[in-house]
């Protein structure tokens, strides 16, 4: 299970935590380059939420993402060499 803290930066993240995450940055993305085109949606407005998507909204995003850790068991794998991992149960390494 994933836990969620700043010491769980140091662990692998969950690769479900890790999809959402990017695909949330994705859509801020998206969304702030179609504010700045829609033309019913005033200049002024647009420049402020473009910047705010893309300037704090992605950046946190990605951040937060590191946030969520899974343990592993001991001599399982060196952590060193994993970024992103699947939920489920790993095998000992003999």
């Amino acid at each position: 299970m994933a836990k969620f803290g700043i010491r769980q930066m140091n662990h692998p993240t969950p690769q479900r935590i890790a999809i959402l995450f990017d695909l949330l940055a994705s859509a801020c993305g998206i969304i702030a380059a179609w504010v700045t085109t829609a033309a019913f949606i005033s200049h002024n407005l647009s420049d402020i939420l473009s910047s705010v998507l893309t300037g704090l909204g992605v950046p946190l995003l990605l951040l937060f993402k590191r946030f969520y850790g899974m343990d592993l068991p001991s001599g399982a794998v060196n952590k060193e060499d994993i970024k992103v991992m699947e939920e489920q149960d790993i095998p000992k390494r003999d």
